[in-house]
């Protein structure tokens, strides 16, 4: 069930959120002890969620219904912590700037590294900025392709790294000397601080559930 399902009415009446720490308390509740309490959480592919009328609605889209009064179609965790549903953590977004947000290579990949691509005995990087791919290079190892393509990303994506200032939480920056790229590629820059959150604009069982 979506959270559109519900009413503003009745989910300001049945839930109150704090915006500074991302918790969902019950307002109303069919046991009396469970008002003022946090909201009893399910974990699903990391989004927390919670239960209504006996179906699971994610827990930041309630907090940005509870908020806003709107309910967009796609909301983005800055941090890439789906979790973490703090406000400042929480910004309406689209498909494209969502997938810019990722910092960590999907299961199954081949080199184990976000943007390393096996390319028969070499590995490639290419990024995607504003709807067109962009060929970086092509490396002797995957830790030389990745390294290329966090640089071009800290470029072209800076929002991705908005709420990120602990870069060993990340996956292995390499910084290597010379690069094996084509002729033409650009040249890896070794990692540097990034932007401040503050320049960027602000940005997705119950035994007896209510």
């Amino acid at each position: 069930m979506a959270v559109t399902d519900f009413s503003v009415e009745e989910l300001r009446e049945r839930f109150a959120y704090d915006p500074e720490t991302g918790v969902l308390t019950y307002r109303r509740h069919f046991r009396a002890a469970w008002v003022g309490k946090p909201v009893h959480i399910d974990y699903r592919r990391g989004y927390a969620r919670t239960r209504i009328r006996r179906m699971w609605v994610l827990i930041h889209r309630i907090a940005w219904v509870l908020q806003t009064g709107t309910c967009p179609a796609m909301i983005d965790h800055i941090n890439g912590d789906r979790a973490d549903n703090r406000w400042a953590n929480l910004r309406e977004t689209d498909p494209f700037l969502n997938q810019q947000n990722r910092l960590k290579p999907k299961n199954g990949t081949t080199s184990g590294l976000l943007g390393a691509i096996k390319r028969k005995d070499r590995f490639g990087a290419a990024i995607w900025h504003n709807g067109v791919q962009i060929n970086i290079g092509t490396y002797d190892t995957p830790e030389e392709a990745h390294a290329a393509y966090m640089a071009a990303k800290r470029r072209l994506h800076p929002h991705a790294f908005a709420a990120h200032t602990d870069y060993t939480q990340l996956s292995q920056l390499v910084v290597f000397k010379g690069s094996s790229a084509r002729a033409g590629g650009p040249t890896p820059e070794p990692p540097h601080a990034p932007p401040s959150p503050c320049a960027l604009p602000l940005e997705a069982s119950v035994d007896s559930p209510p």
